[in-house]
């Protein structure tokens, strides 16, 4: 476990023994056995309805991957598979805390919105749950954007690995991309809402605990005063857009590592079909054996001289064949 985090750790063995834990202990992260998933009743809404803030993380055998990544969508924040590799828990511990972070500082912030907003905000949350897509997130935000804002343009920005902006937006509604660029750019250094003095911008940083996700920026077609009330509705709608895209964002990157795997697999088996076909095509007797001479693999020929399938004799002792070939 993370040495540096100062983590309380319990273990349990069930998921009995886990969903009685839960209301009382409200843990910041757990890491559950996907079997333990599969076989516990109704554990997705006993998980919300006793501690909705915890993260989620499975772990999973290499052939679960796909229903790791379906669980995705019920509710988990991430998944590890086996044998798990002591960097990448540690990166997973750290994003699923940070991520528990950014939700607690959306909570904490004031609750007295206008019913617009409100409703917005509701409307933001229900579409979201239905789409892990991240040309679609991106979507939604720009139009709720909007409606909360009554900007006329909107533009969103996705940071790169290195936290930096590109020239272009990843999406946008409006024809006012380019100068919204420059208060973007202004809010994501300063890592708060920037209105541009006497212009009509307004730059809002989207951050998860020290990790700039992205940057929303709003224009409108003259200079336009913004109240304090209005900046606080725009600060809870952007740790909201923050978390959609955190989600998104990770369901893509897992997709396409997936869609990676899918096609490296494929390779392997026509590479592995091909050299079948190569194995067997050869008229002698062929073993391939390891260094205690069992036998890895032995082609159709071979096996047909000792009356067995090639399946069957794979992990026999060479020395041990009743008609084993001597020197």
């Amino acid at each position: 476990m993370p040495s540096d985090l100062h983590l309380k750790i319990e273990v349990l063995s069930n998921g009995a023994e886990l969903l009685l834990r839960l209301a009382d202990a409200k843990p910041a992260v757990i890491l559950v056995d996907v079997d333990i998933v599969s076989t516990t009743p109704n554990f997705w809404s006993q998980i919300t309805g006793r501690s909705p803030h915890t993260g989620v993380i499975l772990l999973v055998q290499p052939e679960q991957r796909t229903a790791a990544i379906k669980t995705l969508l019920a509710g988990a924040y991430d998944y590890l598979v086996f044998p798990i590799e002591r960097e990448e828990l540690q990166h997973k511990i750290r994003r699923a805390l940070e991520f528990r972070h950014l939700i607690q500082t959306s909570l904490a912030l004031p609750s007295k919105l206008s019913p617009k907003a409100e409703s917005v905000l509701d409307e933001l949350r229900q579409e979201m749950m239905q789409t892990l897509q991240l040309d679609e997130a991106v979507s939604i935000i720009l139009e709720k954007a909007q409606l909360i804002s009554g900007a006329t343009d909107a533009s969103i920005w996705i940071a790169d690995d290195n936290e930096e902006l590109s020239q272009e937006p990843t999406a946008t509604l409006g024809k006012s991309q380019n100068r919204l660029l420059s208060i973007a750019q202004q809010a994501t250094q300063l890592r708060k809402i920037r209105q541009r003095a006497n212009d009509s911008a307004i730059g809002i940083p989207l951050v998860s605990g020290e990790k700039l996700v992205g940057v929303l920026a709003l224009g409108y077609p003259s200079a336009t005063a913004v109240t304090a009330t209005q900046i606080q509705e725009l600060a809870v709608f952007g740790n909201q857009v923050t978390i959609a895209l955190e989600n998104a964002r990770l369901f893509h990157q897992l997709a396409a590592a997936y869609i990676d795997l899918a096609q490296n697999r494929e390779t392997l088996q026509r590479q592995h079909h091909t050299l079948g076909v190569l194995f067997d095509g050869i008229t002698d007797g062929l073993y391939l054996l390891d260094q205690k001479l069992n036998i890895v693999a032995i082609n159709q020929i071979e096996a047909g001289q000792l009356g067995r399938s090639p399946d069957e004799l794979i992990g026999e002792n060479l020395l041990e064949l009743p008609d084993a070939p001597s020197d």
